[in-house]
Formats: structure tokens, sequence, C-alpha cells
């Protein structure tokens, strides 16, 4: 399967890339260097297909969307959206065209917990922005799931540790 990973560098990236390269897919990494920020970049490393570019930068100028329009991929990891609108653009860009979007989503979505395990289904009381922005992204895909069968997945993980 192709696979693309945007934030492929990042705390998880640097985990999940060198095993979906293992397992024998294709991964072209969205990144703004060609390398992960730590880690053994020998491990699967040499086979990624990187397309460097800035999110933010390219979202403001409109650069984003052609670059994601004009990929072809059949899975979508996106470890770096923290806004609807940022979501929206991928949406728009990979709806009907690929087999499965994968979200990074957060416990802090469902806000202060009473007792663990806290599961999916339990109401979601987020605070702050991150958590607030974070829940809309979820209700959005979900929707989308629901209206249109955009075939989507949203993890939670709790608290990702790393260097730097």
């Amino acid at each position: 399967m192709r696979f693309m990973v945007v934030g492929g560098t990042g705390h998880i990236g640097i985990y999940l890339v060198p095993r979906l390269v293992q397992a024998g897919h294709h991964v072209l990494v969205i990144a703004r260097q060609a390398r992960p920020h730590y880690g053994d970049p020998r491990i699967g490393w040499g086979q990624v297909e990187w397309l460097l570019a800035d999110r933010t930068d390219d979202e403001r100028t409109g650069a984003w969307r052609t670059r994601l329009t004009s990929l072809e991929v059949e899975a979508v990891v996106d470890l770096i959206c923290y806004i609807t609108d940022q979501n929206q653009q991928m949406f728009d860009a990979f709806r009907g065209r690929i087999a499965h979007f994968l979200h990074c989503g957060t416990i802090w979505a469902y806000g202060p917990t009473e007792h663990a395990p806290y599961e999916e289904h339990f109401p979601r009381k987020p605070i702050g922005a991150y958590g607030i922005d974070k829940a809309r992204i979820e209700a959005q895909l979900m929707d989308a799931w629901r209206r249109s069968g955009f075939p989507a997945t949203v993890i939670h993980p709790g608290h990702i540790g790393g260097r730097g």
C-alpha cells in the first residue's frame, strides 16, 4: 500500500514510518527536512520517499491543497493536524481517492476524566484550545464518515514523550 505520512519525522512518525517500510509499504513523508529528528536513521529511512514542505507556510499560500491533490496515495496518516481548517483541506484533497485516513487525535479531546480506562463513547468535555480543536476535528471526520463514507480512523494517544 502507498502511505502518505504528514509529520513523519516527529515523536510518533519516527517509529511509525520505519515499521510501515519494514511491512513492505511504500511511504511518502511530508516534512520540513528529509531526516527523522532522532531515532536510528538506518532503519527503513533509506526507502522513504520525501516531499519537503512546510505545512503552515503552504496552507497560508494555498500551495498545500495543490500539493495534496497532485499526490497518488492509498492511505493518509496525519500526525500534525491541529485545527478544523487543516483537516478540511485534507478531506477535500482526498475525498473519494483513498482507502483510509488516520488522524492522530488526543486524549485531551475528552477533557478531565474521573476514572480509567476512559472509553471512546464516554462524554467529551475538552478544555483548552488544543483539546477543543482536536475534538472538533474528530467530529468533522465522523460526520464525513456518516455522510459520505469517508474512511477515517481517529486514534487517541495518551502522553507522548521523546527527545526535543
